[in-house]
C-alpha cells in the first residue's frame, strides 16, 4: 500500500521504523487527528512501547531517541493550540471564544498533563507508563511551538492591529501574532471624530461635571483631559508611567461604570478583579499575572502601607506562588484602576503612593430618570469609534508625553486636594497654612495636662482648632504631628 507523504518523511526521520500492523487505538478524546495523519501516529507513536516492535528495532534506536521523535509528533499535532512562553516559563493555549492565547498553567504541570492525554489518545492507556509520560514531557518543552514576549505597543482587535503612533490598522491572523488580550471587537475605520461616538462623549461631559452648574467650567475642562489622559493610559497598556487611577465618589455617581467602559477598552477578558489586600499576597498574586487591568472595586477602606501596590505600580518583580508550588518572582504588567466611596487611608510616609496615585472626583449622581440599563451595550457598539477618537486626541495635545504629563499633574489636582482633604484633616489644614497670609505660632511643645487649650502658642492648637472648626473627629496625637 502506498504510504502518504507525511508517514514517508517520518519514516526517514525515525530510519525507517516498521509499521504497527496491529496497532488498534482506542476511541479518541478529540477529532483533531484525522484520518491523513492516523497512520503516521501509528508509526511514531508505536515507540512508546517498545514490546510492540520488532525485537531488532531495540538495539537501532535508543529510548531517548523514540521519546524526542514522539514529542517531535505531538508538538506538531498541538501547533496553533498550545504554545510555550520560556520567558515565564508558562503555558498558553489558544481560545477562541475570547479571541487570543490566554493563560493555561506552569510549564511543569502542564506539560505531563498534555504528553500524559496525547499519548492517551493515540495509544490508550495501556500503551505508556509514568516514566514515558515525564521523559516526552521534558523533551516536549523543547518542540512545543513558543510564545513570544508579549507586545502591548498596537491595539489588538479582532480582525487585525491598530498602531496607535500614527492610526495605521493592519488586518492579521490575532492567532498567529501571539496576541495575549484583545478588545474583543473587529475594527471599523472612522474619521477619529466625536461623531462616530457621541453616548462616549455625553457621558464624559457629565462625568466630568461640564453638566453642572455648580462645577467650574475650568474644573470640568481639567477633569476631562484627566480622563481621556486614563483611558489613553489604559488602552495603551503604559504600565511603565507607574501610575494608578482610585476614581471616589458617592454611591449612583457611576463609577462603575466609568470602570465598565475601562474594561470594554482592553477585552473584558483581559480584566482582572482583586481587592487591594490581595496584592500583598503571594498566592493571590498568581491570579493577576498577565492582566492588562487590574480592578479595585468599591470596597471597605482599605488602610495600610501599600506595599504590593507600589511593588506592582514601580515595575518592581513580586513573589508569587501558586497552590503547592515553589515561589517565584513575577512582574505584573497591568494598569490598576480602584473605585471606592471613599478614598484608601496608605501609611506610607516616603511618597512613594502619593507620587503615582491620580485621584480623581466625581461627584454628580445619576438622575434615577437618565439610568439606562442598556448603556453599557451602546457603549460596546462605539468601541472601536472611541479609540480611532482617543487615539487623534493624543496628536492633539501633542503626543504621548503630553498625555502623561497630564496625568502626573493630576496628581497634585484639584480633585487629588479635595479628596485628601475631606479624608485626612492634616491635608486641609497644612492647605490652609500654606495659603494663609500670616500664621504664627511655635513648632512642638505639649499642651498642658490640666488645659490642653491653653495657652494657645503651638501649632498644634491650631491643629485642633481646625478640627473642632470643621468637626472632624478623626485627629492625630500631639507627638505624630
Amino acid at each position: 500500500m502506498k504510504q502518504s507523504s507525511s508517514e514517508n518523511e517520518l519514516g526517514q526521520q525515525s530510519g525507517e521504523l516498521p509499521h504497527l500492523t496491529s496497532y488498534n487505538p482506542t476511541t479518541p478524546t478529540s477529532t483533531s487527528v484525522t484520518n491523513c495523519n492516523i497512520s503516521e501516529s501509528k508509526e511514531v507513536l508505536c515507540n512508546a512501547n517498545p514490546t510492540l516492535m520488532p525485537p531488532e528495532s531495540h538495539s537501532i534506536i535508543s529510548t531517548s531517541d523514540r521519546d524526542s521523535k514522539i514529542a517531535s509528533f505531538i508538538a506538531k499535532e498541538l501547533k496553533g493550540k498550545y504554545a510555550i512562553s520560556s520567558e515565564e516559563s508558562e503555558i498558553y493555549r489558544w481560545d477562541d471564544s475570547v479571541g487570543f492565547w490566554v493563560q493555561y498553567g506552569t510549564q511543569t504541570r502542564c506539560l505531563d498533563n498534555i504528553t500524559f492525554e496525547e499519548l492517551k489518545r493515540h495509544l490508550g492507556s495501556e500503551g505508556f507508563n509514568t516514566a514515558k509520560v515525564g521523559s516526552v514531557a521534558s523533551m516536549l518543552q523543547y518542540t512545543l511551538e513558543k510564545i513570544p514576549e508579549s507586545d502591548t505597543r498596537n491595539i489588538i482587535f479582532k480582525n487585525g492591529t491598530l498602531d496607535p503612533s500614527n492610526g495605521v490598522f493592519t488586518p492579521c491572523s490575532v492567532k498567529n501574532i501571539y496576541a495575549r488580550y484583545s478588545t474583543g471587537v473587529d475594527y471599523i475605520a472612522t474619521d477619529g471624530s466625536a461623531d462616530f461616538c457621541l453616548t462616549f462623549m455625553d457621558y464624559l461631559n457629565f462625568i466630568s461635571g461640564s453638566y453642572d452648574p455648580d462645577v467650574p467650567s475650568q474644573r470640568s475642562a481639567d477633569r476631562e483631559l484627566i480622563l481621556k489622559a486614563i483611558l489613553v493610559m489604559v488602552l495603551l497598556r503604559k504600565y511603565d508611567w507607574q501610575l494608578f487611577v482610585e476614581i471616589v465618589g458617592p454611591g449612583g455617581t457611576s463609577k462603575s461604570t466609568f470602570a465598565a467602559m475601562i474594561s470594554l477598552l482592553v477585552g473584558q477578558s483581559s480584566v482582572k478583579t482583586i481587592e487591594a489586600k490581595d496584592l500583598e499576597t503571594p498566592e493571590r498574586r498568581v491570579d493577576i499575572l498577565n492582566a492588562a487591568l487590574l480592578y479595585l472595586p468599591d470596597m471597605e477602606t482599605y488602610q495600610g502601607e501599600g506595599a504590593g501596590l507600589k511593588k506592582i505600580t514601580g515595575g518592581d518583580p513580586v513573589s508569587c506562588r501558586r497552590l503547592y508550588g515553589p515561589a517565584f518572582s513575577a512582574y505584573i504588567r497591568a494598569i490598576v484602576l480602584a473605585v471606592n466611596n471613599t478614598p484608601m487611608r496608605f501609611t506610607d510616609h516616603g511618597g512613594a503612593i502619593s507620587r503615582r496615585r491620580v485621584l480623581l472626583l466625581l461627584g454628580q449622581v445619576v438622575p434615577i430618570g437618565k439610568r439606562d440599563p442598556n448603556f453599557i451595550s451602546k457603549l460596546r457598539k462605539e468601541i472601536p469609534a472611541i479609540i480611532q477618537y482617543l487615539t487623534a486626541w493624543i496628536q492633539e495635545v501633542g503626543g504621548i508625553s503630553a498625555v502623561r504629563k497630564i496625568l502626573t499633574d493630576a496628581t497634585n489636582g484639584d480633585d487629588a486636594r479635595d479628596i485628601l482633604t475631606d479624608s485626612d484633616p492634616m491635608t486641609g489644614f497644612a492647605k490652609d497654612l500654606y495659603y494663609a497670609d500670616e500664621a504664627r505660632c511655635q513648632v512642638g511643645g505639649f499642651p498642658n495636662s490640666k488645659h490642653p487649650a491653653s495657652p494657645r502658642i503651638y501649632l498644634f492648637h491650631a491643629y485642633l482648632q481646625y478640627c473642632e472648626f470643621y468637626n472632624y473627629e478623626t485627629r492625630i496625637t500631639q507627638r505624630t504631628l
